[in-house]
């Protein structure tokens, strides 16, 4: 049988999830501590359970926090005590770091 889109790309789809509430976090004015911790914590888990292409999932996951801020920024609902719309991007170094590291834990395993 088939299956559909959701089924197909559900670990894209998680991925921008966990993304999206790093950015909504992030303009809650949590620590950015715990934003990027939860960006490597979700990275770690989507690498050790799906088989995609690392470098895909830490993509569609560093990406979140720029599409929600952005388009916070779009609706003009950001708020005051964010600077700058591009240091989102800097999430994509902790999901770069989490999603390799748990595609090494499942190579270690073995």
């Amino acid at each position: 049988m088939p299956s559909n889109y959701f089924q197909q790309n559900k670990d894209y789809l998680m991925a921008t999830a966990v993304g999206l509430l790093a950015g909504w976090l992030d303009l809650l004015h949590v620590s950015w501590v715990l934003t990027a911790l939860l960006v490597l914590l979700g990275g770690a888990a989507l690498g050790h359970f799906f088989e995609r292409h690392p470098r895909s999932l830490a993509f569609s996951l560093g990406f979140g926090p720029f599409l929600l801020q952005l388009a916070a920024l779009m609706f003009d609902r950001m708020p005051a005590f964010k600077q700058n719309l591009f240091f989102s991007l800097l999430a994509l170094i902790p999901a770069f770091i989490g999603v390799y590291a748990g595609r090494l834990s499942i190579k270690l395993k073995k």
